[in-house]
């Protein structure tokens, strides 16, 4: 395989990653809400669930599901039942917090206040935790199997050698944390918080309805 080609799929990959899309959403929203940590063991977790798109694509498995149509729906409809599921837990924590909002008129200079006892009254949720929820987000977008099948297909040829295959399954996997890692620093600083913690509820809120259009697109286009 070619440098070029190398450079061809490194550009368009990146440019893929860096597309908002569920992962987006849930690692920035984890940034937010649970900080750093949280939010980097996302990224390591969704990182993770593309390593398993690319191991099933060089494996010629997508192909296979592309094949079986049946095998497919099964893991569409999965896959935007969770984002579903996902969705309305971000909707009925925004309502709730809409419902028993309290801190509207608070202060700037009150912020630090504010975030330490939300923090007291909702600790972070643990790490495992972070990670298994992004690959399992990142693993219930039907759309990653024909990404990764197409662009992996147009770049790579039936005879590619086994060091080709591993370079460029490293070379995918690593644009996640490459992408993901800044963005997650970004949104778990003090400032970006403590903005957060201000519209918290409609940021969720917000949240919560991109799942859903998300979840109902995909959805959509199986009966489509």
């Amino acid at each position: 395989m070619s440098l070029s080609a190398y450079i061809s799929l490194f550009i368009v990959h990146f440019m893929a990653v860096a597309i908002p899309g569920p992962s987006f959403f849930f690692i920035t929203q984890t940034a937010f809400k649970y900080g750093k940590r949280n939010a980097l063991m996302a990224t390591l977790g969704a990182s993770l669930g593309v390593m398993v798109w690319i191991t099933l694509a060089l494996a010629g498995l997508i192909v296979l599901i592309r094949h079986i149509p049946l095998l497919h729906t099964l893991l569409t409809l999965a896959g935007s039942l969770y984002l579903l599921w996902i969705a309305q837990a971000m909707i009925r924590s925004a309502w709730a917090s809409i419902r028993g909002a309290h801190r509207d008129d608070m202060r700037v200079a009150d912020e630090p206040d504010m975030l330490k006892e939300d923090r007291a009254l909702k600790r972070p949720p643990a790490l495992w935790r972070s990670l298994g929820k992004a690959v399992l987000v990142e693993l219930s977008n039907p759309k990653s199997m024909i990404y990764f099948s197409s662009v992996l297909s147009s770049f790579l040829s039936p005879n590619l050698a086994l060091h080709d295959m591993l370079g460029v399954g490293i070379m995918m996997a690593l644009i996640m944390p490459l992408w993901f890692v800044p963005v997650s620093l970004l949104f778990s600083t003090a400032r970006a918080r403590a903005l957060y913690y201000r519209k918290a509820c409609w940021v969720d809120m917000g949240a919560g309805i991109i799942f859903t259009l998300l979840s109902l697109h995909i959805l959509h286009s199986l009966w489509s």
